[in-house]
C-alpha cells in the first residue's frame, strides 16, 4: 500500500503584509472605528498559476483567538490572479471595551498554497503554510486629540542607563528607530495608551530621536522626543 507523507509547515510573521509568492494584504494595519459596524481588508493573489486557501481570524494581545470578532468569509479559497474582500466585524458587547484610549488585537491569515496533482501524487510532500498578524485598533469615536499627534506628544526622561517614554494619548504609538545623539537603543517599540517603555542604554545624550508608523503604515521620520 503507497502512502503520501503531508508535512505542515507553519511560520508565523508578526508585522509582514505578505504571505507567499504573490499573495498581500492591502494594509499594515486596521483601524476599526467604535461606532461603525464593520471595518475590512483586501487580499491579492498576483499569482497567475496557483489558487491558495486563506483561514482568518482575531487574537487579543496575549495571541488568544477572539470570539467577540466574526471574520468572513473565515475560510475560502483564492484563485490565481484575484483579489477579495475580508470584512472584520465586533460582534461583542461594546460597553465592555474602553471608551477613553484604544483596545488593540491581531488580525491573523493564515495562507496555505494549493498542490498539484504531480505534487500529490509524490511522497514526502511539503506545503508550507504562512500565518501573518497585523495591529487592530477599536478606535472610540470622542477622544480628545487626534491619532496623526499622538506620536509627537511622547516625554521622555533619561535615569541612568535607561530611557524612559512616556505616552500621554490615548492611541497607540508604534515607535521605530529610537536613537540617543544618532545612536540606535531600540529598533521598535509599540507603547499603550497612557502607557510607558523602559529602554537600556549604553550611554546617556541629549537628543532623543524616533520615527513612528502613522495609520496608514508609513513611516514618518526625524521626530525629537521632549526630555
Amino acid at each position: 500500500m503507497k502512502f503520501n507523507l503531508l508535512i505542515l509547515l507553519i511560520l508565523t510573521f508578526i508585522i509582514p503584509s505578505a504571505f507567499a509568492e504573490g499573495v498581500s494584504l492591502g494594509a499594515t494595519r486596521l483601524i476599526y472605528p467604535a461606532d461603525k459596524s464593520q471595518t475590512a481588508i483586501k487580499i491579492f493573489n498576483n499569482d497567475k498559476k496557483n489558487n491558495f486557501l486563506v483561514q482568518s481570524w482575531v487574537t487579543d494581545k496575549q495571541g488568544n483567538k477572539v470570539d467577540d470578532f466574526i471574520v468572513t468569509p473565515p475560510l475560502f479559497v483564492l484563485n490565481a490572479n484575484t483579489d477579495s474582500v475580508l470584512r472584520i466585524v465586533y460582534a461583542g458587547d461594546k460597553n465592555k471595551l474602553p471608551n477613553d484610549r484604544e483596545e488593540l488585537f491581531y488580525f491573523n491569515a493564515k495562507v496555505i498554497p494549493s498542490l498539484s496533482k504531480e505534487e500529490q501524487e509524490l511522497n514526502n510532500s511539503l506545503l508550507v503554510s504562512i500565518t501573518t498578524k497585523i495591529k487592530l485598533f477599536i478606535r472610540p469615536n470622542d477622544l480628545n486629540s487626534e491619532a496623526s499627534d499622538a506620536a509627537k506628544t511622547l516625554a521622555c526622561q533619561l535615569n541612568g542607563k535607561t530611557l524612559q517614554i512616556k505616552n500621554t494619548s490615548p492611541y497607540y504609538v508604534n515607535m521605530v528607530n529610537v536613537s540617543i545623539n544618532n545612536k540606535e537603543v531600540s529598533k521598535a517599540e509599540t507603547i499603550a495608551p497612557f502607557g510607558n517603555v523602559s529602554i537600556a542604554i549604553k550611554s546617556s545624550g541629549s537628543e532623543i530621536k524616533y520615527s513612528f508608523i502613522n495609520d496608514y503604515g508609513v513611516q514618518v521620520n526625524n521626530n525629537t522626543c521632549k526630555l
